[in-house]
């Protein structure tokens, strides 16, 4: 299947995570609605904005900056890579660069290699990127995720 395919290089990887970060955006965005929404239906308190002043208002609710806002938001971006690298093997960012995520005989990965590549993902990125730079020096082009989670990141052919 994709076991003749190229590994993606890192360029490639780095561009999709940019798409993809502007779908995220998106997500988070309506995310943080029902947060706030849900947070004040079972508070029962109301926001209310005076627009006879025309001043900016700053009183906003502080329920963003709690944890629980944190781990709601970090549980919303691992449904989403889950997800898409469980079901289709690739984001739409991946789609755009013709990037997909599978395992080495070319068939889906499971959901819990997808959720190990996301929680790898984290510190990946965290320490300064190493563990996507460590792709440039692994023999088969691996990243610290693709490692652990027994998957790899392929180049799919060109439609015609």
């Amino acid at each position: 299947m994709t076991s003749n395919l190229p590994i993606a290089p890192l360029w490639r990887r780095i561009a999709a995570m940019f798409y993809d970060t502007f779908l995220l955006i998106g997500v988070l965005s309506l995310a943080t609605f029902l947060f706030h929404w849900l947070s004040l239906k079972m508070t029962g308190d109301t926001l209310v904005i005076s627009h006879n002043s025309g001043e900016v208002v700053t009183d906003l609710p502080t329920t963003t900056s709690g944890p629980i806002y944190q781990f709601y938001l970090f549980f919303i971006i691992g449904l989403f890579f889950t997800y898409f690298w469980q079901k289709l093997g690739q984001t739409l960012g991946m789609q755009a660069w013709r990037l997909r995520v599978c395992q080495p005989d070319g068939s889906n990965i499971t959901y819990q290699q997808a959720l190990v590549r996301y929680l790898v993902a984290w510190p990946a990125f965290i320490c300064l990127g190493l563990g996507y730079l460590w792709s440039l020096f692994h023999p088969q082009g691996s990243s610290w995720q693709d490692l652990t989670s027994k998957t790899q990141v392929v180049v799919m052919p060109k439609r015609k």
